[in-house]
């Protein structure tokens, strides 16, 4: 089964403003939590 997650937009992600160096270290965390955990097979996007 695919799935597929979708996030609202922000002010600051329309104007093309990054999320911080600490935002991503959290989203690639987590990642890797769910790919241990055998839930996610690949990322893309």
């Amino acid at each position: 089964m695919r799935g597929m997650v979708n996030v609202k937009s922000t002010a600051d992600s329309e104007t093309g403003l990054m999320p911080s160096p600490a935002t991503w270290e959290a989203m690639e965390a987590f990642n890797e939590e769910l790919e241990a955990a055998g839930v996610t097979r690949a990322l893309g996007g």
